[in-house]
């Protein structure tokens, strides 16, 4: 993880105190141009003259040399970078377990408000789940209750059916029993994420169950938004009123009606829709519709026409 720009010289000076170096190896890119200062692969080997001096130069990995991290480690350990840490030990004011911060490191999908649940029984109802996510819910502390007493009060508390919005649970469309997996939906990603990291959670009727955040399209799947409320701010909700768009004011014009006897147009009445209740046929006012045009076109004979002139002779 060597920068580009970075020479022997800035290694040594780097390593200073370690202890002797008696060789750097940095292989350097071919100049694609002439008066091209020099440039490194990315990476080094540096050897010391002593064992210890080797141990202590791998403890510096991680230390920054011009505006990168170093990645130091010997020479015959060919193993990656080591994973960064996917969470903090603290977030929102709150510290987290080693037992929390376990399992939050081994999720594969960012935080959501939605946990997918694995390795359920066949008997397992949604009442059992509702049941096991309630036992164990944190509840608030009762720390500084008498200076919280009023604003308790005034805010409203969320019951245990409000945080968990819906349970899917996946099951046989012959038995109606679990397939073995759900997706809970919660009000939010904080009480989702207080389910995941709690031990007790990820057991169910002797079952060892796989809890972590459900992915992107599980999430998309999840319960509807709540819907608009009738007769605010829309057309469509005067649409379904009335039966048809506003006008803005204006008055409906008059449209001509198909009449298939004469083959012209007559003048219906307004509101989209003929005098018998039939829609309005869009287009030239005179044109038939094209139903009627092929009704109304001259058909030709299939019987023998006999000949009609004079012949003649040469």
């Amino acid at each position: 993880n060597l920068s580009f720009k970075t020479t022997p010289e800035a290694l040594r000076n780097f390593f200073d105190g370690v202890g002797e170096i008696t060789r750097i190896h940095m292989p350097m890119k071919i100049a694609l141009r002439l008066n091209m200062p020099p440039e490194n692969r990315g990476f080094a080997y540096v050897d010391f003259a002593t064992p210890d001096a080797k141990i202590v130069a791998v403890t510096l990995s991680e230390k920054p040399l011009i505006g990168r991290k170093l990645l130091i480690k010997d020479g015959d350990d060919f193993a990656g970078r080591p994973a960064a840490l996917a969470v903090e030990e603290s977030s929102g004011g709150k510290t987290h377990s080693k037992t929390a911060l376990k399992i939050l490191r081994a999720q594969k999908q960012p935080p959501a408000p939605t946990l997918f649940l694995g390795n359920l029984s066949f008997e397992t109802t949604e009442d059992h789940i509702r049941q096991l996510f309630d036992a164990h819910r944190r509840k608030p502390g009762k720390e500084k209750k008498d200076d919280k007493e009023e604003n308790d009060d005034e805010k409203p508390k969320e019951t245990g059916d409000d945080w968990i919005r819906k349970i899917r649970l996946g099951t046989f469309e012959d038995s109606g029993l679990c397939k073995g997996f759900a997706f809970v939906d919660f009000s939010s990603t904080d009480n989702a994420t207080s389910t995941l990291i709690n031990p007790k959670n990820h057991h169910l009727n002797s079952r060892n169950l796989v809890v972590e955040y459900a992915s992107a399209d599980a999430v998309k799947r999840g319960p509807n938004k709540p819907k608009p409320v009738e007769g605010v701010g829309s057309w469509k909700d005067s649409r379904k009123k009335s039966g048809s768009r506003p006008t803005n004011g204006r008055p409906d014009k008059p449209f001509r009606k198909f009449d298939r006897d004469t083959g012209g147009g007559a003048v219906g009445e307004s509101g989209g829709r003929g005098v018998d209740g039939a829609p309005r046929h869009k287009g030239p006012r005179n044109r038939p519709k094209p139903g009627a045009a092929l009704a109304q076109a001259k058909r030709q004979s299939a019987a023998i026409v006999p000949t009609s002139g004079k012949k003649i002779t040469f």
